[in-house]
């Protein structure tokens, strides 16, 4: 079965990588019947997320710290607001969400593909226009599910930006060691790879897991391929329908967990599904090895050349997976009673041996944060204010400075 999806999933990625970007001819989230194509340009280059902002601290208060959180699949701004409101009154809180899952920002002509490249021009382009709008040189980050997987890379890409990283339920799967070598530095304005070494995290919850996960996701692009070929009133109701089975089966998280979501199953339409076939679009790719060979070009990197001067643009490398920086203070929360994982062991050690990071297992599912937002939020916050928890599933330790 895992092989016959394998290779039927190759084939409809590359079938069609030459005309999936179409446009919703509809401006109704609901997924009526009128579609289509739209030319692909590189205005995405330009574009942002859409975007909330909380903050309750006193307008005088000058240094507010900024926190940008990012939610994943299939949620929107909702997701995040019962920590939001936890945090406004310290932190300039800034909900994101990816594109099309804001129901009432989508437009009609718009696109219904972004690749992970443009993804992450988006993050990128979101998160430095905050910065530059409130004059702060760091940012920390809270992220879930998708989010996590553009939030690792970006990062990776600005370290020097981040000041914390909160990761919630996705974890890193490669390390990424610095070189000492001088010589290889002089390379690194251009080429991330140039400058790190790059391991895969080990020790995962076995095939069964992998099988799982591999089910689920696979599942979802053929959703999304089987909307923009055919119909997406037909994709859209056999998705919603698969997401039922899938939380009554206890396929994810068990059963009892009654926050499945920040959207009901009636809500989820097949195009939101893009992060999905853009991810595996590259772990599909001819390159097997851990870093791509495709270039990134950003015009937010601030590292010098080797002639001294700041590029215009980055151009190098990323990791096909999830890398983790070894220059960013990390937290990772997870849903400890979930039945499907997306983290190692290994990573989670290498959280708990490094010097100003943790990782903590939380009782809850996917959507822990909305199982235990109380003692998710004190986490946060004590976090964000320096305290570590130096624990992995027991939150009755006391913690440590």
């Amino acid at each position: 079965l895992s092989l016959s999806l394998s290779l039927s999933l190759s084939l409809l990625i590359r079938w069609s990588s030459y005309d999936r970007r179409r446009g919703l001819e509809s401006s109704s989230f609901r997924g009526k019947r009128g579609f289509k194509m739209v030319k692909a340009g590189s205005k995405k280059k330009n574009e942002v997320f859409n975007i909330v902002e909380v903050c309750d601290v006193p307008k005088d208060q000058s240094d507010v710290p900024l926190l940008f959180m990012l939610p994943g699949v299939p949620d929107d701004h909702s997701a995040f607001c019962k920590l939001a409101d936890e945090m406004k009154d310290t932190h300039r809180v800034v909900i994101a969400c990816l594109p099309l899952y804001d129901q009432n920002a989508v437009k009609k002509g718009q696109e219904v593909y972004y690749s992970v490249e443009e993804v992450l021009f988006m993050l990128e382009n979101t998160v430095f226009g905050v910065m530059e709008k409130y004059s702060v040189s760091k940012v920390s980050m809270v992220v879930h599910d998708m989010g996590c997987v553009f939030g690792y890379h970006f990062a990776f890409l600005h370290p020097s930006k981040v000041d914390s990283f909160i990761s919630f339920d996705i974890g890193a799967t490669v390390k990424c060691t610095k070189k000492d070598l001088e010589a290889e530095r002089t390379k690194a304005a251009f080429d991330k790879s140039a400058l790190y070494q790059f391991k895969s995290f080990k020790g995962g919850k076995g095939r069964l897991n992998m099988a799982k996960m591999m089910f689920y996701q696979w599942s979802f692009c053929l959703f999304y391929l089987l909307g923009t070929k055919v119909s997406y009133d037909i994709s859209n109701l056999l998705l919603q329908n698969f997401v039922r089975v899938l939380n009554w089966t206890s396929f994810i998280q068990k059963r009892e967990h009654k926050h499945t979501s920040g959207r009901s199953a009636s809500d989820i339409r097949c195009f939101i599904l893009y992060p999905y076939l853009a991810v595996w679009s590259k772990v599909f790719g001819k390159d097997k090895s851990l870093m791509r060979n495709y270039t990134y070009v950003s015009k937010h990197m601030d590292a010098a050349g080797s002639d001294g001067k700041r590029p215009e643009t980055y151009s190098g490398n990323l990791p096909v997976f999830l890398p983790l920086s070894d220059e960013v203070k990390c937290l990772f929360m997870y849903g400890s009673e979930k039945t499907l994982t997306f983290h190692t062991e290994s990573f989670l050690q290498e959280l708990k041996s490094r010097p100003g990071c943790a990782s903590m297992g939380v009782e809850g599912g996917h959507w822990f944060y909305w199982d235990k937002p109380d003692l998710v939020a004190k986490v946060v916050r004590d976090f964000l204010s320096g305290i570590v928890y130096n624990y992995a599933d027991s939150p009755r330790l006391k913690p440590s400075r």
